[in-house]
């Protein structure tokens, strides 16, 4: 999908103040560490919660490893949503702030 073009990613260093994010992790997961401007819809929820959600915005979909938001980016973009997967999702954003805050 990726590489046909049908689904587009974002880098963890393309991400600002105006990006809104959702973070598709269950509840528990949270405890872990997330990024503070996302708003939490674990992907159990996405179906029921889209009503909550504007068209008119483009949204960036992370999880804890990619699988999740990959899933829930493709839902989002199947509803006539502006999607894209934070690629490396929040472990890569995590590690990649640490390493920039050490420096």
């Amino acid at each position: 999908n990726l590489l046909d073009g049908h689904f587009s990613q974002a880098q963890w260093n393309q991400l600002d103040g105006t990006t809104v994010l959702i973070d598709v992790r269950a509840k528990t997961e949270l405890e872990k560490g997330k990024i503070d401007t996302a708003t939490n819809i674990p992907i159990d929820e996405l179906r029921d919660r889209l009503t909550e959600l504007d068209k008119k915005v483009e949204y960036v979909v992370y999880c804890q490893s990619g699988q999740r938001s990959y899933t829930a980016t493709k839902i989002l973009l199947n509803r006539g949503f502006k999607a894209k997967n934070l690629s490396g999702a929040f472990l890569t954003w995590k590690t990649a702030k640490r390493s920039s805050s050490e420096e």
